[in-house]
Protein backbone atom coordinates (compact mmCIF):
# COMPACT_ATOMS: atom_id res chain seq x y z
CA UNK A 1 0.00 0.00 0.00
CA UNK A 2 1.21 3.49 -1.02
CA UNK A 3 0.03 5.37 2.23
CA UNK A 4 -0.57 9.12 2.69
CA UNK A 5 -1.14 9.63 6.44
CA UNK A 6 0.97 8.99 9.53
CA UNK A 7 -2.37 7.55 10.85
CA UNK A 8 -5.25 5.23 9.28
CA UNK A 9 -8.21 4.57 10.50
CA UNK A 10 -9.34 0.91 11.12
CA UNK A 11 -13.15 0.62 10.07
CA UNK A 12 -15.63 -2.11 11.08
CA UNK A 13 -17.65 -3.70 9.21
CA UNK A 14 -20.17 -2.27 8.36
CA UNK A 15 -17.79 0.20 7.05
CA UNK A 16 -18.68 3.47 8.57
CA UNK A 17 -17.80 3.81 12.50
CA UNK A 18 -14.08 4.78 13.11
CA UNK A 19 -13.02 2.81 15.63
CA UNK A 20 -9.11 3.85 16.64
CA UNK A 21 -6.45 5.27 15.15
CA UNK A 22 -3.90 2.52 14.03
CA UNK A 23 -0.14 3.57 12.67
CA UNK A 24 0.44 3.25 8.93
CA UNK A 25 2.48 0.02 7.65
CA UNK A 26 3.64 -0.17 4.19
CA UNK A 27 1.21 -3.47 2.63
CA UNK A 28 0.85 -5.33 -0.34
CA UNK A 29 -2.93 -7.02 0.47
CA UNK A 30 -4.45 -9.34 -1.85
CA UNK A 31 -8.71 -8.97 -2.31
CA UNK A 32 -10.41 -11.77 -0.84
CA UNK A 33 -12.65 -13.49 -3.39
CA UNK A 34 -15.88 -12.75 -1.50
CA UNK A 35 -17.51 -9.30 -3.11
CA UNK A 36 -18.03 -6.96 -0.55
CA UNK A 37 -21.23 -4.30 -1.42
CA UNK A 38 -21.67 -1.12 -0.33
CA UNK A 39 -25.63 0.34 -0.47
CA UNK A 40 -27.09 2.80 -2.91
CA UNK A 41 -23.43 3.52 -4.80
CA UNK A 42 -24.69 5.98 -7.06
CA UNK A 43 -24.25 4.43 -11.00
CA UNK A 44 -21.17 6.65 -11.48
CA UNK A 45 -19.26 4.41 -9.17
CA UNK A 46 -16.87 2.47 -11.24
CA UNK A 47 -17.73 3.67 -14.75
CA UNK A 48 -14.59 3.37 -17.14
CA UNK A 49 -14.78 5.13 -20.30
CA UNK A 50 -11.84 4.11 -22.66
CA UNK A 51 -9.60 5.70 -25.42
CA UNK A 52 -8.72 9.35 -24.17
CA UNK A 53 -6.33 9.38 -21.05
CA UNK A 54 -7.90 12.41 -19.82
CA UNK A 55 -5.81 15.80 -19.38
CA UNK A 56 -2.40 14.27 -19.79
CA UNK A 57 0.09 15.04 -22.27
CA UNK A 58 0.64 11.79 -24.59
CA UNK A 59 3.92 10.74 -25.49
CA UNK A 60 4.04 9.27 -28.80
CA UNK A 61 7.21 7.10 -28.64
CA UNK A 62 5.92 4.78 -26.52
CA UNK A 63 3.27 2.40 -27.97
CA UNK A 64 0.05 2.40 -25.70
CA UNK A 65 -1.82 -0.74 -24.42
CA UNK A 66 -4.39 0.85 -23.03
CA UNK A 67 -5.91 4.15 -21.89
CA UNK A 68 -8.94 6.17 -20.23
CA UNK A 69 -10.87 7.11 -17.70
CA UNK A 70 -12.37 5.53 -14.86
CA UNK A 71 -14.58 7.33 -11.30
CA UNK A 72 -14.02 5.19 -8.17
CA UNK A 73 -15.57 5.60 -5.08
CA UNK A 74 -15.36 4.29 -1.69
CA UNK A 75 -17.49 4.75 1.58
CA UNK A 76 -14.63 3.95 3.59
CA UNK A 77 -11.10 2.26 3.80
CA UNK A 78 -10.23 -0.30 1.70
CA UNK A 79 -9.35 -2.16 4.49
CA UNK A 80 -11.66 -4.04 6.74
CA UNK A 81 -9.07 -5.68 9.09
CA UNK A 82 -5.97 -2.98 8.31
CA UNK A 83 -3.50 -4.20 7.37
CA UNK A 84 -4.50 -7.54 6.35
CA UNK A 85 -7.37 -7.96 4.39
CA UNK A 86 -8.57 -6.00 1.78
CA UNK A 87 -12.17 -5.40 0.82
CA UNK A 88 -12.88 -6.34 -2.53
CA UNK A 89 -15.22 -3.40 -3.47
CA UNK A 90 -15.10 -3.47 -7.50
CA UNK A 91 -16.55 0.24 -7.43
CA UNK A 92 -13.00 1.22 -6.12
CA UNK A 93 -10.32 -1.10 -7.78
CA UNK A 94 -9.45 -0.85 -11.62
CA UNK A 95 -6.92 -3.60 -13.89
CA UNK A 96 -4.76 -0.95 -15.44
CA UNK A 97 -3.62 -3.96 -17.69
CA UNK A 98 -6.91 -4.48 -19.34
CA UNK A 99 -8.78 -0.87 -18.10
CA UNK A 100 -11.79 -2.72 -16.39
CA UNK A 101 -13.31 -3.57 -13.22
CA UNK A 102 -11.70 -6.63 -12.22
CA UNK A 103 -11.31 -7.52 -8.06
CA UNK A 104 -9.11 -10.19 -8.74
CA UNK A 105 -6.48 -8.42 -10.98
CA UNK A 106 -6.78 -5.07 -10.06
CA UNK A 107 -3.82 -3.22 -9.87
CA UNK A 108 -4.69 0.25 -7.78
CA UNK A 109 -7.48 1.02 -5.40
CA UNK A 110 -8.99 4.36 -3.96
CA UNK A 111 -9.22 4.13 -0.57
CA UNK A 112 -10.31 6.92 2.33
CA UNK A 113 -8.26 7.56 5.89
CA UNK A 114 -8.11 8.95 8.77
CA UNK A 115 -10.45 11.27 10.61
CA UNK A 116 -9.47 14.12 7.86
CA UNK A 117 -10.46 11.61 5.46
CA UNK A 118 -7.22 11.66 3.48
CA UNK A 119 -7.69 10.56 -0.18
CA UNK A 120 -5.27 7.76 -1.31
CA UNK A 121 -4.53 5.18 -3.94
CA UNK A 122 -2.77 1.81 -3.25
CA UNK A 123 -1.02 -0.55 -4.83
CA UNK A 124 -2.79 -4.07 -4.64
CA UNK A 125 -2.31 -7.61 -5.61
CA UNK A 126 1.41 -7.88 -7.07
CA UNK A 127 1.48 -4.31 -7.94
CA UNK A 128 3.89 -1.47 -6.89
CA UNK A 129 3.22 2.35 -7.29
CA UNK A 130 4.94 5.73 -6.40
CA UNK A 131 2.90 8.75 -5.30
CA UNK A 132 3.55 12.42 -6.73
CA UNK A 133 1.98 14.66 -5.17
CA UNK A 134 2.11 18.46 -3.73
CA UNK A 135 4.82 19.47 -2.01
CA UNK A 136 3.13 21.24 1.38
CA UNK A 137 6.01 23.51 2.08
CA UNK A 138 6.35 24.86 -1.00
CA UNK A 139 2.94 24.57 -2.29
CA UNK A 140 4.53 23.25 -5.94
CA UNK A 141 2.37 20.94 -8.04
CA UNK A 142 4.37 17.96 -9.27
CA UNK A 143 5.11 17.81 -12.94
CA UNK A 144 3.52 14.83 -15.58
CA UNK A 145 5.75 11.83 -14.85
CA UNK A 146 7.13 10.78 -17.41
CA UNK A 147 7.63 7.11 -18.89
CA UNK A 148 10.82 6.66 -17.60
CA UNK A 149 10.60 7.90 -14.47
CA UNK A 150 7.29 5.92 -14.13
CA UNK A 151 9.30 2.45 -15.43
CA UNK A 152 12.06 3.84 -12.46
CA UNK A 153 8.82 3.78 -9.98
CA UNK A 154 10.66 7.68 -8.92
CA UNK A 155 9.59 8.30 -5.90
CA UNK A 156 10.54 11.66 -5.39
CA UNK A 157 7.55 13.42 -5.37
CA UNK A 158 6.31 11.85 -2.52
CA UNK A 159 4.96 14.63 -0.11
CA UNK A 160 2.82 12.66 1.97
CA UNK A 161 -0.06 14.50 0.38
CA UNK A 162 -3.10 13.54 -1.65
CA UNK A 163 -2.34 11.98 -5.17
CA UNK A 164 -1.75 13.74 -8.19
CA UNK A 165 0.04 10.98 -10.23
CA UNK A 166 0.98 7.76 -9.56
CA UNK A 167 3.54 5.61 -11.56
CA UNK A 168 2.02 2.06 -11.54
CA UNK A 169 4.11 -1.38 -12.25
CA UNK A 170 0.97 -3.16 -13.14
CA UNK A 171 0.11 -7.36 -12.05
CA UNK A 172 1.80 -8.36 -15.50
CA UNK A 173 4.93 -5.99 -15.38
CA UNK A 174 3.54 -3.17 -17.52
CA UNK A 175 4.58 0.42 -16.83
CA UNK A 176 1.29 2.92 -15.92
CA UNK A 177 0.59 6.08 -15.15
CA UNK A 178 -2.60 7.53 -13.15
CA UNK A 179 -3.57 11.36 -12.95
CA UNK A 180 -6.19 12.09 -10.84
CA UNK A 181 -7.99 14.70 -12.73
CA UNK A 182 -11.16 15.63 -10.03
CA UNK A 183 -11.84 15.19 -6.67
CA UNK A 184 -15.61 14.70 -5.19
CA UNK A 185 -17.09 14.02 -9.02
CA UNK A 186 -19.91 12.26 -7.37
CA UNK A 187 -22.15 13.69 -5.29
CA UNK A 188 -22.90 11.57 -1.74
CA UNK A 189 -19.91 9.77 -1.74
CA UNK A 190 -16.26 9.70 -1.52
CA UNK A 191 -14.57 9.92 -4.89
CA UNK A 192 -12.44 10.14 -7.41
CA UNK A 193 -11.95 10.61 -11.19
CA UNK A 194 -8.74 9.24 -12.74
CA UNK A 195 -7.18 9.12 -15.83
CA UNK A 196 -4.91 6.17 -16.81
CA UNK A 197 -2.23 5.28 -19.71
CA UNK A 198 -0.80 1.52 -19.57
CA UNK A 199 1.99 1.07 -22.21
CA UNK A 200 3.06 -2.36 -23.46
CA UNK A 201 6.20 -2.49 -22.42
CA UNK A 202 7.05 -4.60 -19.34
CA UNK A 203 9.43 -4.38 -16.81
CA UNK A 204 10.70 -7.28 -14.61
CA UNK A 205 9.19 -6.17 -11.14
CA UNK A 206 11.52 -6.83 -7.71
Amino acid sequence: MIALVTDCTSISEEGVSAEEQIPTVIVRATPSLIPFLYPNLPPACGTIKLGKPGTQTKEGNHSVLVEGTAILCNHGSLFEDFPDVVIPLREAMIDLDSGSSNIELADIGFGVYGTMNFYGINEINSALASIWSLNGLTGENPPQPTFEQCKELDNSYNNDNEPEYVCVITNEGHIARVKVENYNPVEQVSSIEISFVTWEEKVEKP
